[in-house]
């Protein structure tokens, strides 16, 4: 080996080390496991308990109201009208929120999701693939129809 040839050989070594980690970043979407920074179960059970999450899309509005028995109710509305799904929600001891709606919204499939805090928004990234991560807001109390 010359020294001509050591500043290319890091250079392959550094880019190999960048594609390894680039491909470490990507396993956690392929294989679920806890985010740090997720909230955990109690913080969510406190969180949502008894409370309306609501939020704004760009075209419709959505609330849901989540009993603390584990029962749920939603309504979304917008230019098409307006529509009422029930469903049941819980956390789980991974530190999860999954629901099910039970009428016809989400293809009746249970989605769980981690999740995060930021400020007054409630992040939810779902981790099974069987609903889109989205973002609300939590009014305490009912305020499904207000």
């Amino acid at each position: 080996m010359t020294l001509k040839q050591i500043p290319i050989l890091l250079a392959l070594a550094l880019a190999l080390m960048a594609n390894t980690c680039q491909t470490t970043q990507q396993e956690p979407a392929a294989n679920p496991q806890i985010i740090e920074g997720a909230l955990t179960s109690a913080q969510i059970t406190e969180l949502v308990a008894g409370n309306t999450g609501y939020g704004e899309e760009e075209t419709f509005n959505y609330r849901t109201f989540f009993v603390p028995d584990g029962a749920m109710a939603g309504r979304i509305w917008g230019d098409f009208g307006q529509e009422t799904d029930q469903g049941r929600w819980e956390v789980t001891p991974e530190n999860q929120m999954c629901r099910q709606w039970t009428v016809k919204w989400g293809g009746l499939k249970r989605a769980c999701f981690e999740v995060f805090k930021d400020g007054e928004t409630i992040k939810l990234i779902n981790m099974d693939g069987n609903a889109d991560s989205y973002e609300m807001m939590v009014a305490a109390g009912n305020r499904l129809d207000r």
